[in-house]
């Protein structure tokens, strides 16, 4: 029985690591397949996701810090958010490289910069909160803004059907994810060396 139980805990986990393995880096036996069913490969051109793939996993760091301070920040607090799931995967994105432009690279660099920043901004205020006595209203609301703010941004469809560039949901939500970043009360700025 002993035996039956670590089995399936084994294969469990080796699942599991195969999983992630293919969402970050492809399986390898579509590969092949892939490749076996196209007769043709001189005229056949081979489509890649370099961008997609590096967007997701720098995202997917920031996202996943964020979400666990906020998820700790609820259960702490004893706080309800339902609009927000803090256990959710994070979608991955696919989109080809020769859809990437000046203009989505551009994105894509404002896009992971903001989530790190929002993300940081969670752990941070979390940690701040951490050391008073009562959480306040303003604060609770701030946390709730700033993990929605992180939420949207990293959920963002950066292309519409058709591989276009949405620039309009584009410029919304980070329009939000600025203006929580920038709209401080006061800044801290070290003079020192």
């Amino acid at each position: 029985m002993l035996r039956l139980i670590i089995g399936s805990v084994t294969l469990a986990a080796a699942g599991y690591a195969l999983k992630e393995f293919c969402e970050m880096e492809g399986c390898p036996w579509e590969e092949q397949r892939a490749s076996s069913s196209s007769t043709d490969t001189t005229t056949k051109k081979q489509t890649t996701y370099t961008y997609a793939k590096k967007f997701h996993k720098k995202k997917k760091t920031a996202y996943k810090n964020g979400m666990q301070a906020y998820a700790m920040f609820l259960e702490q607090y004893k706080v309800e958010d339902k609009e927000i799931q803090t256990d959710l995967k994070l979608r991955k994105q696919k989109f080809p490289d020769e859809s990437v432009n000046e203009e989505v690279k551009t994105a894509l660099e404002k896009i992971t910069h903001m989530t790190e920043v929002l993300s940081y901004n969670i752990q941070l205020h979390f940690q701040l909160l951490k050391q008073q006595t009562e959480l306040k209203k303003e604060d609770k609301e701030l946390m709730q803004q700033y993990a929605h703010s992180l939420y949207a941004l990293a959920h963002l469809n950066i292309f519409t059907l058709y591989d276009t560039f949405n620039k309009s949901e584009f410029l919304e939500v980070m329009y939000d994810a600025m203006s929580l970043c920038v709209g401080k009360d006061s800044f801290y700025v070290d003079l020192g060396e």
